[in-house]
């Protein structure tokens, strides 16, 4: 069932036109790829922004390929390089300055700057812009730059790999269906919630491109909040959609003149009802990277990050949030140094990796309670090891890396890592705690399903049963596109949300073309009954490389996620060695 609580897009309802505000020279409508998808030489695929079967990233950026690996290209995950082999120790970038999170009292005082908000409304108040100052630092080890930092050590005997475990035989001992939905071909879906998810839907026609979907979880009723880009008249699309049951946050952006716009707006629980938008931020590509966004309850977030070649690229990095209904929006934590994942959004806090104030390359994992902004708890990664996602849930902080490192000990390869259990500690209880690594090439974020770590392999979405050493690869619909089946969850659930964009043509003849979203739960007792059809779909990989689970060992006959080290480029972040080509 399908209904709309549509907001027409208007220009009327938005900002004056930034265009008019600035006085800015179009840009070249031939300067950037419409499509995320393009060929590297066009420039990076848009960041973080999601794709739509294709339609996605905002090209008007200036970020180097590898600052592009969380590009969200449902398409074909294409956007990240080969994984490669980076070494040496951290250098120097002259980046020196004070950063960590901003303190409570300094949060409401109003600044002027490039950075500041601008000054358009949206509905009856302007969009209010908090200072930075008054800021403490959240690792004590690094409050000094040139200080010596605390960071990581885990020996390889402290690291379980899960091609070590056992694979069970099948998924449903463990987990079972208790939601089976279907949306357009080509929708991207996110579920940072226990009742609803945000999706983002392909349009009809031409324009708009996209419009937002809410997707009750436990009904499959779908509701459109966003018909098109509350800038649509301007030429603005949406390009990324996060949604709970108390409000909504996404990203338009207008790609021909380089600019974007972060809005928010709330929600009402009951009819999915959107509130009157609000516009929370606004930039230029040539400056700012389009933010990457997350939501935890009635509390948008947004990152906003230099681009690394632009004329703002010595200006910090932000963590930016607005509580749906207030007038205005908060710097919860600024980092010298661009931070290297999106913001990661859990059930009741935030998780962001900022630079650590040093004169090295350090990046310290850091969770920020959503009710009081406090910091509480922080991990600090060993020098120029730059994690491409980050998250946090039963087992306390999890991350991972598409590339080998020639140090770091037990968590130098590829993978996604995160301890046994919850060390509720800083960097040296997580240094005490026993890890297990999910030994493949990472292409999405890590959840956890009530005790569950669930991960995304090549194909299939794999959990693993970290306290009985035991992995299972939930199954792959029929007709799936290469990547498979999607993880769309992040945090700690009660459930666990995956999709798959299906276009194949059967026996029949009839040709199957739609998004398959499913609702998974843990099964009570431990195990489905061993009579239940299975849910269909493609087999999962094994550990011996042919049909079977994700989780195991290099295959043979082709190099999964592992693959030979052959020549390479320094790392952008750190000293060089030989990279070496896998698979994902």
């Amino acid at each position: 069932m399908t209904k709309s609580n549509t907001r027409p897009s208007s220009s009327s309802r938005a900002s004056s036109s930034a265009r008019g505000r600035h006085g800015r020279q179009a840009r070249s409508r031939t300067s950037a790829p419409l499509y995320a998808g393009s060929p590297k030489t066009q420039g990076p695929h848009g960041g973080h922004v999601g794709n739509i079967a294709g339609l996605g990233g905002i090209g008007v950026s200036h970020a180097k390929a590898e600052d592009a690996h969380t590009l969200f290209n449902v398409a074909g995950l294409a956007a990240a390089d080969s994984p490669r082999r980076r070494g040496g120790a951290s250098g120097n970038t002259g980046d020196i300055g004070t950063t960590g999170p901003v303190s409570p009292t300094s949060r409401t005082q109003p600044i002027v700057s490039r950075r500041a908000f601008l000054a358009g409304a949206v509905g009856a108040g302007a969009v209010a812009v908090v200072a930075a100052g008054g800021m403490f630092l959240a690792d004590r080890a690094s409050k000094q730059a040139g200080d010596n930092v605390a960071t990581l050590q885990v020996p390889d005997t402290a690291v379980a790999p899960t091609s070590g475990m056992t694979m069970l035989d099948d998924y449903r001992e463990r987990m079972e269906v208790v939601g089976d939905w279907e949306l357009p071909y080509g929708s991207l879906v996110w579920a940072t919630d226990d009742e609803v998810a945000a999706c983002l839907v392909p349009a009809e026609g031409a324009s708009p491109l996209t419009k937002a979907v809410l997707l009750a979880l436990g009904s499959g009723e779908t509701t459109e909040v966003l018909g098109g880009a509350v800038g649509q008249d301007e030429g603005y699309e949406i390009y990324d959609v996060r949604a709970t049951t108390a409000g909504v946050v996404w990203v338009e952006a207008d790609i021909l003149d380089g600019v974007w716009r972060v809005y928010g707006a709330p929600l009402d629980a009951a009819s999915f009802a959107l509130g009157e938008p609000t516009l929370l931020d606004e930039g230029e590509t040539a400056l700012w990277e389009t933010p990457t966004i997350g939501i935890v309850s009635d509390q948008a977030f947004w990152q906003v990050l230099p681009q690394p070649d632009g004329d703002a690229s010595t200006e910090d990095s932000l963590l930016k949030v607005h509580r749906f209904g207030d007038a205005g929006s908060q710097v919860w934590y600024r980092s010298h140094g661009r931070m290297a994942t999106p913001p990661y959004s859990c059930e009741d806090a935030v998780v962001i990796t900022p630079r650590v104030d040093a004169s090295g390359i350090y990046y310290q994992l850091v969770r920020i309670d959503s009710n009081s902004g406090d910091v509480t708890d922080t991990l600090t990664l060993p020098g120029s090891m730059k994690p491409l996602e980050a998250g946090y849930g039963a087992t306390g902080f999890a991350f991972s890396f598409d590339a080998w490192y020639d140090y770091g000990g037990g968590i130098a390869n590829i993978g996604t890592y995160t301890p046994t259990a919850n060390p509720n500690g800083s960097t040296d209880a997580y240094s005490q705690a026993s890890w297990v690594c999910f030994d493949r090439s990472p292409t999405a974020p890590p959840a956890w399903c009530g005790d569950y770590f669930m991960v995304k392999g090549r194909s299939n979405v794999v959990g693993v049963d970290i306290g009985a050493g035991q992995t299972f690869a939930l199954p792959v619909e029929d007709g799936a596109d290469t990547y498979g089946e999607y993880l769309a969850t992040t945090g700690r659930r009660n459930t666990t949300v995956t999709y798959a964009n299906v276009n194949y043509t059967p026996l029949s003849g009839e040709t199957v073309k739609r998004c398959k979203v499913k609702v998974w739960q843990p099964v009570v007792g431990g195990a489905a009954a061993a009579d239940q059809d299975a849910e269909g779909g493609e087999p999962a990989e094994d550990a011996n490389g042919a049909s079977g689970t994700e989780d195991g060992g290099t295959g043979a006959g082709s190099q999964d996620d592992g693959g030979s080290t052959g020549a390479g480029s320094q790392d952008a972040e750190g000293g060089g060695s030989n990279g070496g080509d896998a698979e994902a």
